[in-house]
This record gives C-alpha cells, structure tokens and sequence, in this order.
C-alpha cells in the first residue's frame, strides 16, 4: 500500500554489511549474502512490539471514523459485533496476522554508516571483522513488494500513530465512496484486514528511536508472500485447504527466483544448538564487480593486506573499481 512502499524512497547510495572474518570469506567465496529467520533472533521482538502502535492506530481511526460519519449506520454495526464474529475486532485481527507462519522474514542487514563502532562491537566480532560496502540501487530494484522487499528502518515508531490512523480513515472514506449503496459491513472488515496485513508486512522495517545511531537498511524475502488468502481465492473447494497451502509452499522453497541482477536461491537448513533454523540466499554474481565498491577493515581487523587482495582477485573482485581501506575508529 501506497503508505508502506514510501519506506523504500529515501537514500541510495552505499550500504554496509557488518561481519566477522570467518562470514566475510562465505559471503565473497560464494558471491551469496544469507537472510536470516529473523523469528530465530531478538530482532523478532522488535517486530511484535511495534505491533501496539498499529493496535492503537487501528482503534483510533475507527472511533475517529465513526465520529466523523455517525450517520454510517452500515459501519456502527461493523463496529459493535466483535463477539459474534472475531473478523471485526481490531486486537484479534492483528494478533493473527502476527501469528500466521506465512508472515516470516528472512532478513540481511546493513548500515548507512561505513565505520560505526557500536556495529563492530555488535555485528562484526568485536571490531576484528569487516564491513562490506554495496550499492543499494541494486537491492531497491530486486524489490517487488510481495516476496522481496529492500527499505530503510524508520525509528519514529511512536510518532507514527496519528499518520497511519489518518492512513485508515482514509481508506475507509475510499471504501465508502467506491461501494456507494452496496456497501456492506464487510467492505469495512475487508478495508481493515487489508491495512492490518500491510502494517504486519512492513513491521520490520520498524524500530525503537534508541537504535537510530545504527542507520539500518533491511534486505526481506517473505517466502509465503501473499499466498495466505489462498484459500478464500480459490475457487475449487475439492482441495483441502491446507494441502493447497503447502503446496504453494512447496513450490516456492524449492525454486531460485530472479530479481533484477538478485538471484534468491530456495531455502536451505542449518542446526543451531538444539534447533533446526531455515535461512536463504541471494546470489549476487549477477551484478558483479559493481556492486562492491567499498570493503572497510574493523579497528582491531588483523587482515594480511596481500593476501586479502589475493582472495579477492581470485573471486572476481576488480580492485580498480573495489577499495579497501581501514576503521579510523580508535578501538582496541
């Protein structure tokens, strides 16, 4: 939706992917950055805390709404059944659309920032790592705003309560002026559940303002996209619901898909302690050697010089075009 796909307009120069040696060698010997299950981090935390903002908003337009059309008699009784039928209460509705596994992010990160020291202590082994520079046009034209999307985080959580709430009325306006005297109490059902899916869609790319510092810019692939309706599109009710669900599903986890010079591979498993966590791919040697223009060494990096510009050489790196230099930060 029109209010979301804003998120992905701002900035686009280089962005930096913070990491030990060790992943800094995976990602350049395979020409692959990997997205993480970000349900398997604390990031995910972030993502269902922002949730009661969108919770409040959702309450606000619709008593906004109903003060400004008190006349809608069709949408008091949208409002005043939320007992008799679960689809009109506002709560419930967004609390399964969080718990719904088709609303899983695989997630890569990087920063606006080239040399930050609270991202080597965090992200890059406690300064001994790397930092990797990419040019975000790349990842901005691989988005298709349904299984991949690539946008800035916006950290003003809190303030963006009164603009989503005005978001809302508007679309119920729209449904009301589309509809005219056909309007039934589930265009408003299906005007809020359309925002509520938007709003869980682009949660990650929402943080609290105490980590604005880190200037982050997020790489998600929804592996499930939009194929959680399924089951109210289709029109055979022959197959059971769930089957044609996994069979969706199936589908897409074992194919490679193209976006622009991106190619996201199917999703692939590792053990991590006692779990079983999924992750995915982006092969990048479709936009190579342009689309590293900068490799930063952390503060306390202990990289041979030589042999770093040797690997890189023998993994198609133009070094005319790739630099490489040194964290100015006093870090040791």
């Amino acid at each position: 939706m029109e209010y979301f796909e804003s998120l992905s307009q701002k900035n686009n120069g280089v962005v930096f992917h913070y990491c030990s040696v060790e992943t800094f060698m995976k990602i350049i010997s395979n020409l692959t950055l990997r997205a993480s299950n970000i349900r398997k981090s604390n990031d995910y935390r972030e993502v269902i805390n922002c949730m009661d903002i969108f919770r409040i908003a959702a309450r606000d337009a619709c008593r906004r709404y109903n003060r400004m059309y008190p006349e809608d008699e069709i949408f008091k009784n949208f409002l005043k059944n939320p007992v008799t039928n679960e689809e009109l209460d506002t709560d419930r509705l967004i609390e399964r659309a969080i718990n719904n596994e088709s609303c899983t992010y695989y997630c890569v990160c990087f920063s606006e920032i080239g040399d930050l020291l609270s991202q080597w202590r965090g992200y890059a082994n406690d300064g001994t790592g790397v930092a990797i520079g990419f040019i975000e046009s790349f990842f901005r034209e691989a988005t298709d705003y349904c299984h991949v999307k690539y946008a800035q985080v916006e950290y003003n959580v809190k303030n963006i309560r009164n603009e989503l709430t005005s978001f809302i009325v508007n679309r119920f306006e729209n449904t009301k002026c589309e509809y005219n005297s056909r309007l039934t109490c589930s265009d408003y059902v299906n005007t809020l559940f359309r925002v509520i899916n938007a709003m869980v869609y682009n949660a990650i790319f929402y943080k609290d303002t105490s980590f604005s510092e880190e200037h982050e810019r997020r790489l998600v692939y929804y592996p499930f996209g939009n194929i959680r309706n399924l089951s109210i599109d289709h029109k055979s009710k022959n197959i059971a619901t769930y089957q044609l669900y996994y069979d969706r599903m199936s589908e897409l986890l074992e194919t490679q898909e193209h976006h622009k010079g991106l190619i996201r591979g199917p999703l692939k498993f590792e053990k991590k302690g006692d779990n079983i966590c999924s992750f995915v791919e982006f092969d990048f040697r479709g936009c190579m050697p342009y689309l590293v223009p900068e490799i930063i060494l952390g503060p306390k990096c202990s990289l041979d010089d030589l042999d770093l510009r040797l690997f890189l050489l023998s993994n198609g790196f133009d070094l005319s075009y790739t630099k490489i230099r040194r964290s100015s930060s006093a870090y040791r």
